[in-house]
């Protein structure tokens, strides 16, 4: 049965709910739902994902809509995936440090740069 995410964006706003857990399926479903502008979703300070990776564009429009939110759960495989992309990159690895509001934030080292000829 799938969520009814009228249902999920009405108690969101109802109950001011200031975290929410969603597999990126669910957090696309809600941000492309006719109703999504009818329901004062102001008090997520919290928007967690996980089952599988978010896509980019989806990540930009949550941060669009959620400017005071935070927490993504990110994985560190989707962060050195998109640093990958950088045509000088050959090795990265992504790490969780510390971070005093988010409790840990992903820093990525970058192991070795192809230093190509210019």
């Amino acid at each position: 049965m799938a969520p009814d995410i009228g249902m999920i964006l009405k108690n969101i706003a109802e109950y001011k709910a200031t975290m929410f857990f969603a597999p990126p399926t669910v957090w696309i479903a809600m941000l492309h739902h006719p109703d999504f502008d009818k329901y004062d979703l102001s008090s997520l300070v919290k928007c967690y994902y996980g089952a599988s990776i978010m896509p980019r564009e989806i990540l930009r429009e949550l941060l669009e809509k959620f400017p005071k939110a935070g927490g993504e759960n990110v994985a560190s495989r989707e962060v050195e995936e998109a640093v990958y992309l950088h045509p000088d990159v050959e090795e990265v690895a992504a790490v969780g440090v510390y971070h005093p509001k988010w409790v840990e934030a992903v820093v990525t080292v970058i192991i070795e740069i192809n230093r190509g000829q210019a």
